[in-house]
Formats: C-alpha cells, sequence, structure tokens
C-alpha cells in the first residue's frame, strides 16, 4: 500500500502535523517529520499522562519541529504481513490521538521524497540557525 493518509482533512493544512513513513528493511518503520506549524497548539493536550512516556513522545506531540531532520525508528518483532496494519502503528506511534497529525506511510522508502524532506529541513535549521532560534533536541 502506498500513502495511506490517516484522519484526512480534519484540520486546516496549516496547521496539520505531517510525518512521512516507510517500512524499512530488516523489521523497522522509519518516519521523518515532513511538515508542522511554527507553534502548536497545546490546549487539552494531558500533561500529566505525558509525564508517563519517553521524553520523545512528549516532544513528538508538543514539539514535533525540534524532530525536523532526525528519523524517528519504530522496531518491529518481525517483517510485516499487512502493510495496512504497520501503517496504523506508525499512526499510533507518531501521533496518538492528535487529529492535527498525519502519516503518509509508503510500503518502500521513497529516496527522492526523503532527499526533498531532508533539504527542506536542513534550510529551515539554517534559517533558524541566523535567526538565533533553538534547534537542537536536547
Amino acid at each position: 500500500m502506498s500513502g495511506l493518509t490517516a484522519d484526512e482533512g480534519s484540520q486546516l493544512p496549516g496547521s496539520q502535523i505531517n510525518w512521512y513513513c516507510w517500512y524499512a528493511l530488516p523489521a523497522r518503520v522509519s518516519c521523518l517529520l515532513e511538515a508542522a506549524p511554527a507553534r502548536i497548539d497545546t490546549v487539552g493536550v494531558d500533561f500529566e499522562s505525558l509525564k508517563r512516556l519517553p521524553h520523545a513522545v512528549t516532544v513528538m506531540r508538543v514539539d514535533p519541529t525540534r524532530l525536523r531532520g532526525q528519523r524517528i525508528e519504530i522496531p518491529l518483532h518481525s517483517p510485516p504481513v499487512e502493510m495496512g496494519f504497520t501503517a496504523l502503528l506508525a499512526r499510533s506511534v507518531m501521533c496518538g490521538s492528535q487529529r492535527r497529525c498525519t502519516v503518509s506511510f509508503d510500503a518502500q522508502a521513497n529516496p527522492a521524497r526523503i532527499a526533498a524532506i531532508l533539504e527542506a529541513s536542513a534550510r529551515i535549521a539554517d534559517a533558524e540557525t541566523a535567526q538565533g532560534e533553538r534547534t537542537d533536541l536536547r
């Protein structure tokens, strides 16, 4: 399956968080942040629940732009049999229950798309550095 998208049209495009994910051998899903608004609305975020989760999950939910240009890996126990379920796993991990979040999933990596995402991420990081904004995850 290619180009699976979850929660299409749930919010205005400018407020969407978009991840590009793909199945990567031997048994994992890789994801890159494709787009996110500069500021994330955290109204309704359950910060108490986030405290129980790994720090990376909190960053994905509250400030995903800090992960721009960084590949997120979701380990699998074995190669998937049904890519639709693998896409659902990617969406669940990357977005949780956020309606403003989408995942585009490909059964195989699209090198041109990955290169475009990483190039755009580098341009944004350069612009943020020039403006003195924080770009480091730590």
